[in-house]
Formats: C-alpha cells, structure tokens, sequence
C-alpha cells in the first residue's frame, strides 16, 4: 500500500507539473506583444528603444537602421499586404494617422492599428512615451526623449535666415505651419518663409515664393534647378541628398539632426 501511495503520488506530482508548464509557456506564448510598422519613423522608434525583437514587419521603405530592412515587409503608407500581416498576427500595427482607411478592414479584428501623428518636435516625445509603454521600454523611453531635447537644447544659430523649403518644384510644394519641418525649421533659429500658411504641405505660386525673398532655398527631390535659378538669383539653393531627405522628413529618434542640419545652412 505504501508502495502505492508513492507512485500515486509521485505520478500526481509529473501531471501538475506537466500541465503547470503547458500552461505557463501557453500563457507567456499568448500574452507576447508583437507589433508591425507601416511607418520608417515609427521603425526608427522601436530600434532607438530596443524593442526591434518583437517588430516582425516593416515597410518597404523602412531602411534605417539597416538591420531594420531585413525584416519582412508588409507594404507602405500606400499599399498594405493585408493576407500577410493576417499571417504575421501581430498584436498591433503601428502608422501614421493619415493611413487610417488603409487600415479600415483591421478595425474590428484582433490586430489593433495604432495611429499616430507627427505635426511637431513635441509629438515625436509623445509618440516616443506611447511606443515605450506599448512594448513595454517605458524606462528606455524616457531616457531616449531626455537624450533628444538635451541635443536640441545645445543649438544655436546666431544670423537667422529665411528658408524655402520645396518638397516639390514643379508644381511648388512647400510646408505649412501644420507641418513637422515647420516646427524643426522654428527650432533650429532660422525662419520658414510658408510658416504662416495654414496646410500640412501647401502648393504655391512662383510670384508668392519670389516675394518671399528666401536666403536659401531647399529643395526636396532632385530637379532642374535652372528655373529655380532665374527666380532666385541671388538666393542659395540646396537640393537634400537621399540621407539628408531620410533624416530631415522622418520625425523619429534623429529630429536632433534634423535641426542640427537647418542650424548650419
């Protein structure tokens, strides 16, 4: 009997101990936070927090850094693989708030889009603080807004200049006071000639541009500069490089450069 008993037991105690580990790698296997980016900003965030080992897809243009363009891609702010994100069921896919119809059909299901918007410096830090708490790096985040408002803290330009910024020619496309490069420009000490304009990105005119009266001219995309030239003729005309587009227009971790660059024009 005692024989029994001791089997019996011994028996009882592999079966909970089986089925308390079943369970307990079941539960962590389930509650684990994934989470897919539609956005190169958004990506650069999830690096800068270390969180990259849950991202398990990103955007076709999400190439920075560059370990970030070897994860699966899932489409862009203009096209999304919808039957491959199904396949990757991420807990939530990260992007832009200007993507929010492109992401109709996941609103009911169980991948949740999480949208968010970058009109300001001051966004960035708050998108930063949601990230962190979502994959669980609140500390790290934290520690990285302090990092970027203490390298902007340090810039300085002491002879502000008028700027132009072009994200097209032809038609001329300029930033609004609702853009973010509005905010970056204002930060760097140098003064944006269409800050004034109430749009994200508004078309201009030739003649409101020339009346302007920039110092420089900061050209987005490459293009012929030569009409460019007869307009402004004694203004300084930049055309960004695709390193200098990447940083400049992506209102993520590398904002500081951002203003850096402006500082220095």
């Amino acid at each position: 009997m005692m024989v029994k008993g001791f089997m019996f037991g011994l028996i009882s105690k592999i079966i909970c101990l089986f089925f308390g580990v079943f369970f307990f790698c079941s539960y962590a296997y389930a509650e684990k936070t994934t989470y897919v980016s539609l956005t190169p900003s958004i990506t650069e965030i999830v690096y800068a927090l270390e969180a990259q080992d849950n991202l398990i897809g990103v955007s076709t243009e999400c190439n920075y850094p560059i370990e970030a363009s070897l994860k699966t891609k899932i489409g862009n702010t203009f096209f999304v693989d919808r039957e491959k994100i199904i396949r990757l069921n991420p807990s939530y896919i990260f992007s832009m708030d200007s993507t929010q119809y492109l992401l109709a059909s996941f609103r009911y299901s169980d991948i949740k889009p999480v949208f968010f918007k970058f009109d300001t410096i001051n966004d960035v830090y708050k998108n930063i603080e949601y990230i962190g708490k979502l994959t669980d790096k609140t500390q790290q985040a934290g520690e990285l807004i302090s990092s970027i408002k203490e390298q902007i803290s340090k810039i300085k330009t002491n002879s502000p200049k008028k700027i132009l910024y072009l994200v097209q020619v032809n038609p001329m496309i300029s930033i609004g006071k609702k853009s973010f490069i509005t905010d970056v420009i204002q930060k760097s000490g140098q003064l944006s000639v269409t800050s004034n304009l109430n749009a994200y990105y508004p078309t201009i005119s030739e003649e409101f541009a020339v009346k302007s009266s920039p110092d420089i001219v900061v050209v987005n995309f490459f293009d012929d500069t030569r009409r460019l030239r007869q307009l402004f003729p004694h203004s300084k005309i930049i055309i960004l490089s695709k390193e200098e587009r990447d940083v400049i227009n992506r209102p993520g971790p590398r904002v500081y450069k951002s203003v850096q660059y402006f500082s220095k024009l």
